[in-house]
């Protein structure tokens, strides 16, 4: 594992934050970083790509990241950089060191992120604060080391929200095993409806527990949900609350 750039000071560094990274990783299909150039060569514009893509040497659904080239008919010779995923410690939890020739709208070798890697083994690592940060770090362009910066920017993922309340009536005669159900419509239509199924379950040492299902019927888009379960008494005060994420 390399330093990730806090303790050099040569060539040029582009920091990229995506909050809320979870609720949007395939749903808008690719995520573009804000432009950005590096001096002296601000007539060279680059950007950050990422999106869904499989890993064909691996056989896994990943996260592949790119660096993509957009300078009317200028080209590079050759570029020296570094890309990095960072941990919560601003260190690269993953990262692809690489060179290449850079022409009109041309992307840079392709660097991959297993979806189960990312998400779920090593979560905490990439997504503190479920943000993930990418960083590039521009060595060299035509053998030249540019003028040491460090700029950052941000991109938030909206994340929509839908408060409501469950009115169990008769639920002192629910039966071991009766379920009861209701559907959650998505406010923009853009994912279908959110189906919570609840029942009595007997437990490992035969007592009594309230399970709770939630799952979508019809996957048009695949997509990460929180759901946030509170039990509230006569004066609709929380009296206990659970939580819960999966991609659904």
């Amino acid at each position: 594992m390399t330093d990730s750039g806090e303790t050099e000071k040569s060539g040029a560094f582009f920091l990229w934050k995506i909050e809320n990274y979870s609720f949007g990783w395939n749903t808008a299909g690719y995520i573009d970083s804000p432009k950005f150039s590096i001096r002296p060569y601000t007539n060279f514009i680059f950007c950050i790509c990422l999106y869904n893509k499989e890993n064909y040497n691996e056989k896994k659904k990943s996260i592949c990241c790119s660096l993509t080239f957009y300078s009317g008919n200028e080209s590079i010779k050759k570029l020296d950089y570094l890309l990095s995923f960072l941990n919560a410690n601003g260190l690269p939890e993953e990262s692809l060191d690489t060179s290449g020739d850079f022409s009109r709208d041309c992307n840079g070798n392709r660097f991959y992120v297993a979806l189960d890697e990312l998400f779920i083994r090593r979560r905490n690592a990439f997504l503190p604060q479920d943000t993930l940060t990418i960083q590039c770090h521009v060595k060299r362009i035509n053998s030249e080391v540019p003028a040491f910066i460090r700029s950052t920017a941000r991109t938030q993922i909206g994340v929509e929200r839908n408060l409501f309340t469950w009115n169990l009536s008769d639920f002192s005669s629910l039966r071991k095993r009766e379920e009861r159900e209701i559907a959650v419509e998505s406010s923009g239509g853009k994912f279908s409806p959110l189906t919570l199924k609840l029942s009595i379950v007997v437990g490992p040492i035969s007592e009594e527990r309230i399970q709770i299902e939630f799952h979508r019927k019809e996957i048009r888009n695949e997509s990460f949900s929180k759901l946030k379960i509170s039990l509230l008494n006569n004066e609709k005060k929380i009296r206990c609350h659970n939580r819960r994420r999966v991609l659904v």
